[in-house]
């Protein structure tokens, strides 16, 4: 805490200079910004003069920072960008609630073309979160800058090191051996034998729902691990998304609302593996056509809180006993199965619904796994081999003789 003679109200020593900020209505932040100077009274000074000049601007209804020409004022330009988006609400939601909590109070009343790679840095390195979460701060930043036609676009040359993005995260990336899953599924299996068979015996309210919900869980999860979907992904599908060889991915369930794009935006033809079709092809919704996946009352399933309790069952029966891993990794043992019998990762990406890129990223692990393995007569050279020089002139003089 700086002595008393070096404090004043507003300004405050951080780093390398003075931080200035200034409140407005219902004490909210609306400006703050740091002025470089050295921590001393005539620093103290500068600071409080420059935080003054910038009261009297704002008791005059003047922007508190100075525009000038052709650089319009960050805030106007993230509201003008949030204006102009054309993708969905709660993605917009997002965006909007970043750039209030995270954005506006820095560089709300800046010109955009002042903004600086470095400065950018130094605002994710004090928001104290994860890189992951710092890309998901940038994204919108990004947006605004663009739209503010800032060029280039400082927030583009933010990189993290590879320690920092997490190298050796994708070593974590987690699936089941093909002994394992079997495992899940069959003990997932003998839970519907049983409460279809205790339903049937005794039919009461219980072990009716319990037929149900165990029965729609051993088939949702085979879908997780025949097609490798996202769980959204598989709770939007329809009986006439398949054709008997492929099923249409094309919407999604998030947070119990229906979205009428993947997570992509990319719709997609999946192979369904033929171990899977016979529980399509029988499905009741065969004949009554509609979601795959509904509740006890014939709703549409919009979320899968009644049916992890199952999967969790299921490792923790005494014929399994497995680590308890996120129904999210049947997506990763799908990869791994793809990438075990040849597919390429470009063909596996498209399958999974990934960029290449991102595909390459999470799954490097298992690509170089599976490449050891790999027939390498692909790659030799079509053309026959040349002749070895000194065997050609052997030749040439015995012809000239």
């Amino acid at each position: 805490m700086a002595p008393k003679s070096l404090r004043r109200p507003g300004v405050r020593y951080r780093g390398k200079g003075w931080q200035i900020r200034i409140w407005g209505r219902g004490g909210k932040l609306e400006h703050c910004e740091t002025q470089e100077g050295p921590y001393s009274n005539a620093g103290l000074a500068a600071a409080a003069k420059r935080r003054e000049h910038l009261l009297s601007r704002k008791r005059l209804g003047l922007p508190l920072v100075e525009r000038e020409e052709g650089s319009p004022i960050f805030r106007d330009v993230a509201a003008r960008w949030l204006a102009s988006l054309q993708i969905d609400p709660d993605q917009i939601r997002k965006y909007w609630n970043i750039l209030n909590a995270r954005w506006l109070p820095a560089y709300g009343a800046w010109p955009v073309s002042e903004i600086t790679t470095p400065d950018i840095r130094e605002k994710l390195a004090s928001f104290g979160v994860g890189v992951k979460t710092q890309k998901n701060y940038l994204t919108p930043l990004r947006g605004v800058l663009v739209h503010g036609e800032v060029n280039p676009n400082p927030a583009d040359a933010i990189k993290w090191p590879n320690a920092a993005r997490g190298k050796g995260r994708l070593d974590k990336v987690q699936r089941y051996l093909p002994e394992e899953r079997e495992a899940v599924l069959g003990q997932l299996d003998k839970f519907a034998a049983h409460h279809a068979r205790l339903a049937e015996e005794k039919p009461t309210q219980k072990n009716r729902v319990d037929a149900h919900w165990s029965a729609q869980a051993t088939f949702y999860f085979r879908v997780l691990f025949g097609i490798g979907l996202r769980p959204g992904e598989a709770l939007a599908l329809c009986i006439e998304d398949y054709d008997g060889e492929f099923i249409w991915i094309d919407d999604q369930y998030t947070r119990g609302k229906h979205k009428d794009t993947t997570k992509t935006g990319h719709a997609r033809r999946v192979y369904v593996p033929k171990a899977l079709r016979p529980y399509l092809d029988q499905h009741p919704a065969q004949f009554t056509g509609g979601p795959l996946f509904r509740g006890y009352q014939g709703d549409v399933l919009k979320d899968t809180k009644r049916l992890n309790p199952w999967w969790k069952r299921a490792h923790a029966h005494r014929n399994v006993r497995l680590p308890l891993r996120n129904p999210y990794t049947c997506r990763h043992t799908r990869a791994a199965e793809l990438l075990s019998q040849g597919v390429s990762p470009a063909e596996a990406a498209y399958e999974l619904g990934h960029s290449i890129k991102m595909f390459l990223e999470i799954y490097s692990e298992f690509i170089d796994q599976y490449r050891a393995n790999r027939d390498y007569s692909r790659f030799e050279s079509v053309t026959s081999p040349l002749p070895h020089k000194s065997r050609d002139r052997s030749q040439n003089i015995g012809a000239t003789h």
